[in-house]
């Protein structure tokens, strides 16, 4: 019961992050949230629907990389132009799959056929070696499943909060109740990760991966 009124208090204050992120775009752009999310090519809804009141969800780092993309903006937690750290959370060993190659089209239908219609599925394209003993490599695109819940073994996303800052680093680890712990021989990624649902928190299992480049291709 501790746990889980730890992790409802920490997503508590990651959307108020989000809001305040899109309060801050609405005065700065001087646009509706409906009108961004619509121009950056989303539901009209996917910003708004931070301000309902029986809403407890978050912005997906796929929306918040689609406004950014389009606005030219930074997003929650990093720094703009000015210099200002804008509230919420930081990318640390993942970045959004993002398909602006024309080579990699059928890369693209893969991701889609593997998210078969499920919007609570996320691809990302790695560029850690925390999973490489699991065969997963920098560049492979991962599969997570914002809606799953991890059993021993399994290969997590998760995120490691600053509430100090409003911030969060998203890892990618393996889940070894209670610690999250690397597939890795790099020195750097082995110090385990308490799973406390206040400072580290699962937020998704990865449930699939793709590499994008041809054999004896560029990485």
């Amino acid at each position: 019961m501790a746990a889980t009124a730890k992790t409802s208090e920490t997503k508590r204050q990651l959307q108020e992050a989000h809001k305040e992120w899109v309060t801050a775009l609405e005065r700065t752009l001087g646009l509706k949230p409906s009108k961004i999310a619509a121009e950056a090519g989303l539901s009209d809804t996917t910003l708004t629907r931070l301000f309902w009141p029986d809403y407890a969800g978050t912005l997906s780092q796929m929306s918040i990389a689609k406004v950014k993309k389009r606005f030219g903006v930074a997003g929650p937690g990093e720094v703009a132009a000015t210099g200002a750290a804008v509230p919420g959370f930081s990318e640390a060993d993942r970045v959004l799959f993002s398909n602006d190659n024309t080579d990699e089209l059928d890369i693209e239908k893969i991701v889609e056929a593997m998210r078969a219609g499920r919007n609570a599925v996320e691809p990302w394209r790695l560029r850690t070696r925390a999973l490489e003993a699991e065969g997963i490599l920098p560049g492979d695109i991962v599969m997570v499943d914002l809606n799953g819940q991890p059993s021993a073994g399994d290969a997590v996303c998760a995120q490691v909060y600053d509430l100090r800052r409003g911030t969060a680093e998203t890892v990618f680890r393996l889940f070894e109740p209670p610690f999250l712990v690397a597939a890795s021989t790099d020195a750097a990624l082995r110090r385990p990760l308490l799973v406390d649902n206040e400072r580290v928190a699962v937020v998704g299992v990865v449930v699939g991966s793709v590499r994008p480049w041809r054999l004896g291709g560029s990485r």
